[in-house]
C-alpha cells in the first residue's frame, strides 16, 4: 500500500465513488515459472465433483517447492489443449494454490488429454453435468466421497472441529470407527481404542471428545452448510434457516417436513438449488442423519439479525454497480430495516439501486 504522508492534502486529492486518491494498492505482477506436466490425475470432492490435477516436474515458485497444480475441470484442459509431456507456465492463484496458466508453445491441433471416464475411487462411470462443463461420481457409496464429506463437515467451512483434522478422519475411517457423520458423535464409544493409538494421550483424547461435543452448539445455518449439500453454500444455508425456522423453532425435523417447492417464491432459490435440497432431504441416509442430530443434542439455534426498524419490511432490493460505500454497507442497512436482498431482477423486485458500471443484465433492463 502506497499512501500520501501529508494529511492536509487528503481532501484536496478527493476520491472516486469507491476509493480515496490519497492511497493506492500496488500489486506485484504474479510470478510464473515454466515446468513440465508429468501426469494428469483426478480427485473426487464431497459432492462427487471431479477435479483434474497435474503432476509437475518440481520447481520453486515464490519460495515453495511445487510438484502439482490444479487444472480445474476438463473444459479447462480442452481450452488450453493440455497433455502429458507439455511444457507449461504455472502461477499461484491468490498466492496459495498453484495452477497451470498456459502452454509454453500453444497448439493448433487437438492433441490434448482425453477425459477420464471412471471414478478413481469406486470405479463407477462418471457422469457429465447438463452444460458438459463438469463431471461427477454419482455413486452414493463412493469411499472418497464419504471421506471428503466427513473432512468438510469438521473443517473450517464446516463445524470447525480443529482437533479432528483430515488426517484423523482418514485414520478413523480406515479403522472403521467413523464412516458417516453420526459416527463422529459416537467416537466416545471408542475411547479405549483411541488411547492405544500413537501420539494419542488421555488429555488429547479428552480434548478431542470435548470439542466434538461442543460443536453441537453451532448455529443451525452453519450445520446445514457443513452437510455439503450440492449447490448450497453458507449464504443460502442462512436464508433457508430463516425461511424454515423463523416461525417454527421446534427442532431439526422441520428440515424433513418442509415443502421445498415453496422456495420458488424466493429469488435466491432457483430450480437447480431447490432440486438439490429436495434430493438431499429425500435420501434415507440423510433423513436418518437429521433424526440422529435432532435426538443427540443439536437444537435449532438462530443467529439473530439486529432489526432497527420495519420501514422496509417485505420490500426487495437489488444493488448493482459501484456505490460510494461498499455494497455490504447498503445490504446491511436494508436488512436492518426489515428489507430483503435479491441477487437478480424479477417481477418480485421492488427497488433497483444502481451505481456506476452496473451489471450487463441490469443495464439492459434499464434501457
Amino acid at each position: 500500500m502506497i499512501k500520501l504522508n501529508d494529511l492536509s492534502l487528503y481532501d484536496l486529492l478527493g476520491k472516486t465513488s469507491k476509493f480515496f486518491h490519497h492511497s493506492i494498492a500496488y500489486k506485484f505482477r504474479k510470478k510464473i515459472v515454466m515446468t513440465t506436466i508429468q501426469d494428469i490425475f483426478v480427485t473426487v470432492g464431497k459432492t462427487g465433483l471431479i477435479t483434474y490435477n497435474a503432476k509437475l516436474q518440481e520447481v520453486i515458485l515464490n519460495g515453495s517447492k511445487i510438484n502439482a497444480a490444479t487444472l480445474h475441470n476438463y473444459e479447462y484442459i480442452k481450452n488450453i489443449k493440455i497433455n502429458i509431456g507439455d511444457k507449461v507456465y504455472i502461477e499461484k492463484a491468490g498466492e496459495i494454490i498453484p495452477r497451470v496458466v498456459k502452454l509454453v508453445n500453444p497448439k493448433n491441433n487437438h492433441n490434448y488429454f482425453s477425459p477420464i471416464e471412471i471414478c478413481p475411487s469406486c470405479k463407477n462411470k462418471l457422469s457429465w453435468s447438463k452444460n458438459m462443463l463438469n463431471q461427477f461420481c454419482l455413486n452414493l457409496d463412493c469411499i472418497e466421497k464419504k471421506i471428503q464429506k466427513l473432512k468438510y463437515f469438521v473443517s473450517k467451512d464446516g463445524l470447525e472441529i480443529q482437533e479432528l483434522g483430515g488426517k484423523k478422519i482418514e485414520l478413523f475411517f480406515a479403522k472403521g470407527w467413523v464412516k458417516k457423520i453420526e459416527d463422529i458423535y459416537n467416537l466416545k464409544n471408542n475411547y479405549d481404542d483411541l488411547l492405544k493409538l500413537e501420539k494419542f494421550q488421555e488429555h488429547s483424547v479428552n480434548v478431542l471428545l470435548h470439542k466434538i461435543e461442543e460443536s453441537k452448539q453451532v448455529y443451525t445455518w452453519k450445520l446445514i452448510a457443513a452437510l455439503g449439500i450440492k449447490n448450497i453454500g453458507k449464504k443460502l444455508a442462512k436464508s433457508l434457516v430463516k425461511i424454515i425456522f423463523e416461525n417454527d423453532q421446534k427442532n431439526l425435523l422441520s428440515l424433513l417436513d418442509f415443502n421445498y417447492d415453496e422456495l420458488e417464491k424466493y429469488d435466491e432459490f432457483g430450480s437447480v438449488k431447490i432440486e438439490s435440497l429436495k434430493e438431499f432431504f429425500a435420501n434415507d441416509e440423510n433423513k436418518n442423519l437429521i433424526k440422529f442430530l435432532s435426538e443427540n443434542g443439536f437444537e435449532v439455534k438462530l443467529e439473530k439479525e439486529i432489526i432497527q426498524s420495519t420501514k422496509l419490511e417485505n420490500k426487495t432490493f437489488l444493488i448493482t454497480g459501484t456505490l460510494e460505500k461498499p455494497r455490504d454497507f447498503y445490504k446491511n442497512l436494508i436488512v436492518q430495516n426489515g428489507g430483503l436482498i435479491s441477487s437478480s431482477i424479477s417481477k418480485k423486485l421492488d427497488y433497483l439501486i444502481v451505481g456506476q458500471n452496473p451489471g450487463s443484465k441490469e443495464k439492459k433492463q434499464l434501457n
